[in-house]
C-alpha cells in the first residue's frame, strides 16, 4: 500500500494501513484496534471503525467515513497496490474502442456478477448517484454543491484502487473476460462509504473521474442506482489536461494488455500524450453510451454539459438537482456555478500559442479515432 497524491499524516497513516491489512487476513480484532488508534488522531479523516471493518465481511454498521480534506491542490488517499507495466508487449492485444462490443460485455457483466457480501450487506437500496466523467469537467464545482444538499457526496477517498486495477477491469470490459478480483477490490473501497449514507437514510453520491470505469459494479451493486453524464467540449478536456500538466499515467489510456495464464499483464502503448488523451475522452464517451444502452433505463441517466451549468442555465441546473436529488433552492444552485472550483490557475504552463501544435495532434488524433468534433 503506497500513500499518493500528496501528505498522508503519520501514525495514522501507519495505523490504517496495518488495519486494513488485518482486516483482509481476517484479524478483526487487531483491524478495529487499529482503526480506533487511526480516529483517535486529530486529523479530520474519520475511517469510523466498525463501517471500515465492514469493506472485509458482512455485517451492520452506522456512521460516516470521512476521508481527507479535498482541496485545490491535492488529495489525501491510499493506493492498494503498485503499478507495474510489465516490460514485454510481444503477443499482447492492443484496446480497442468497439461500443456494441462493450455494450454486450457490460451487460453480461452486471448480470453474472456476484457482490457476495458487498451486496449482502446492503440491506435498503437507495438512489445512489454515480457521476461520470473525463475529468476536467467541472465534478469538483458539483460536488461542493451536493456537500450542501441530503447526498452523502465524496470526492476523494481513503483508499483507492492501484492504476492496476482500473486498467484490468477496463480491458476486461473491451474484451469480454470477466473476472471478479478487480471489481471486488474496488467496492472495498467504496463500500463503507455507501454503507454509511445508508445507515443515515441518507443516498450517497460519488464524483471521482477515475472510478467512472467501475460504474457497471456500482450499477450491479445498487439497481436503484444513478449516473450523471457530465461532458465538456473534447477541446477544452484536452487544453485544460495538457496546459496544466493534469495528464498522467494514472487516467484511462490506450494499452496493450494480455491475459495469458489468466494472469492479467499491460504495457503503455509509448503514443504521444495527444493520443492518449485523444483515445481516453473517445473510449470514456463510448463507455459511457454502452452502459447506458446496456442497462436499458433511459430514467436512470442524465446527459449534462458543464457549460450549460457554468452559463447558469437556470432549466438545466434545476433538472439536474431534481434528478439528484439536491435539496438547494434553484436560486442558491445557479449562484453557486457563478464561481469555478479547482480550476487551478496556477497550473497553466503552457501559453496559447504553446498550445498550437499540441492541439492540432489531438484534433488530428481524435478524428482518426472516429471522434466528431
Amino acid at each position: 500500500m503506497t500513500a499518493m497524491h500528496g501528505t498522508v499524516p503519520m501514525p495514522w497513516g501507519e495505523y490504517v494501513c496495518k488495519a486494513f491489512s488485518a482486516a483482509g487476513d481476517g484479524k478483526f480484532e487487531d483491524a478495529l484496534k487499529y482503526y480506533q488508534m487511526a480516529d483517535a488522531q486529530e486529523t479530520g479523516i474519520v475511517c469510523c471503525p466498525e463501517l471500515s471493518l465492514l469493506r472485509h465481511r458482512a455485517g451492520e454498521a452506522k456512521g460516516r467515513i470521512v476521508a481527507g480534506p479535498l482541496t485545490e491542490a491535492y488529495i489525501n488517499g491510499f493506493m492498494l497496490t503498485p503499478t507495474l507495466e510489465h516490460p514485454d508487449a510481444w503477443g499482447m492485444t492492443k484496446t480497442a474502442i468497439d461500443g456494441e462490443m462493450l455494450t454486450a460485455n457490460i451487460d453480461e457483466f452486471i448480470r453474472v456478477y456476484d457482490g457476495g457480501y458487498h451486496r449482502s450487506n446492503i440491506h435498503r437500496d437507495l438512489p445512489h448517484v454515480m457521476v461520470l466523467s473525463t475529468g476536467r469537467c467541472g465534478t469538483v464545482s458539483l460536488f461542493r454543491l451536493c456537500e450542501r444538499s441530503q447526498l452523502v457526496s465524496y470526492h476523494n477517498y481513503i483508499w483507492t484502487p492501484s492504476d492496476t486495477d482500473r486498467y484490468e477491469f477496463m480491458c476486461r470490459l473491451i474484451s469480454g473476460m470477466h473476472d471478479e478480483r478487480a471489481a471486488n477490490q474496488w467496492a472495498i473501497c467504496r463500500s463503507a462509504e455507501w454503507l454509511g449514507a445508508i445507515s443515515q437514510d441518507r443516498p450517497m453520491a460519488g464524483f471521482n473521474h477515475q472510478d467512472t470505469v467501475f460504474a457497471p459494479v456500482f450499477a450491479s451493486l445498487h439497481p436503484e442506482s444513478k449516473f450523471v453524464l457530465l461532458q465538456r467540449s473534447p477541446l477544452e478536456v484536452f487544453y485544460s489536461y495538457m496546459s496544466k500538466s493534469q495528464w498522467s499515467t494514472a487516467q484511462l489510456q490506450p494499452l496493450m494488455y494480455t491475459f495469458e495464464g489468466g494472469r492479467f499483464q499491460w504495457r503503455f502503448t509509448g503514443e504521444a500524450f495527444a493520443h492518449c488523451i485523444a483515445w481516453s475522452i473517445l473510449f470514456i464517451q463510448t463507455f459511457c453510451g454502452a452502459l447506458e444502452a446496456a442497462i436499458s433505463d433511459s430514467s436512470r441517466f442524465m446527459h449534462v454539459r458543464s457549460e450549460d451549468l457554468f452559463s447558469q442555465d437556470v432549466e438545466v441546473i434545476n433538472d439536474l438537482a431534481e434528478f439528484m436529488g439536491i435539496d438547494v433552492p434553484t436560486g442558491d444552485c445557479v449562484e453557486h456555478f457563478k464561481s469555478v472550483y479547482n480550476e487551478k490557475p496556477w497550473k497553466s504552463e503552457l501559453s496559447e500559442e504553446q498550445m498550437a501544435m499540441p492541439m492540432r495532434a489531438f484534433v488530428k488524433a481524435y478524428k482518426g479515432l472516429g471522434g466528431v468534433l
